[in-house]
């Protein structure tokens, strides 16, 4: 009997790591297919239809889309004995070239041919990346600070220095993880994860002109402004209840 339970506990410690590994993205699956009698949505853009699905079902979104006139200005759709999945399909139908898939937790929404691989900077592997009792805040700068040493390296960018204000909320809980031989994109979707700010946004430009570095240029969705390259790539962290940014209102 002893022997046996050695085994079994033996059998529980080795299946832990895949466990909590596919819990995260278990749950989601959950979220996703959970049916609602009816849902309404209505925004003025489409990617502001997407985060208000993510807000309402509480579901982990990475997003990436080119900036480019949408099809329809105003979206307002209605359903009945829906759930997020189908109502994400049908918001997606309605954008051409856009498709959704579900990885580390995280429903991506991404276009399906429009950047070319070795011009988006999600791409780009990370040996390390590691944060310890860390704000959100934080974490985003450090991923942002080691992203733009391979896309905007001071050897090709005008660059005199870098200055700016960082605003935490010191009551929010802080985040630890440790994740080695990933992509930007797997650190993005960890942070997603891991803190309060459950939505990532990329937003690249239409212009297809490149960075001399190779990769496509990046707008954020708090203002209309071009980003130097000396300041590229940008992304933009939402959290489930906060105000949309106003490109997405406009």
């Amino acid at each position: 009997m002893t022997r046996c339970l050695a085994c079994l506990i033996a059998i529980l410690i080795a299946l832990g790591p895949l466990a909590a590994q596919e819990g995260p993205a278990t749950d989601l699956q959950s979220q996703l297919d959970r049916r609602v009698k009816s849902y309404r949505i209505s925004s003025e853009s489409f990617i502001g239809a997407l985060v208000q699905v993510a807000r309402d079902f509480q579901i982990p979104m990475g997003i990436e889309w080119v900036d480019m006139p949408p099809p329809e200005r105003l979206i307002t759709l209605t359903w009945k004995d829906t759930t997020a999945r189908e109502v994400l399909r049908s918001i997606l139908s309605r954008q051409p070239g856009y498709e959704i898939s579900i990885r580390r937790g995280v429903a991506h929404i991404r276009p399906a041919s429009l950047i070319l691989k070795d011009q988006d900077f999600l791409n780009l592997q990370i040996d390390r990346f590691e944060v310890r009792q860390m704000h959100v805040e934080m974490a985003d700068r450090k991923l942002r600070e080691i992203v733009r040493t391979r896309v905007s390296p001071p050897n090709q960018m005008s660059r005199t220095g870098i200055a700016g204000s960082l605003g935490m909320n010191p009551d929010e809980p802080t985040i630890t993880f440790r994740l080695s031989g990933v992509t930007v994109r797997d650190v993005l979707d960890e942070i997603a994860r891991a803190s309060t700010k459950k939505i990532w946004i990329v937003t690249f430009c239409n212009d297809r002109a490149l960075m001399p570095t190779g990769f496509r240029r990046t707008l954020t969705l708090w203002n209309s402004s071009p980003i130097p390259d000396a300041e590229q790539p940008n992304w933009d962290m939402l959290r489930w209840n906060d105000e949309l940014p106003p490109r997405l209102r406009r």
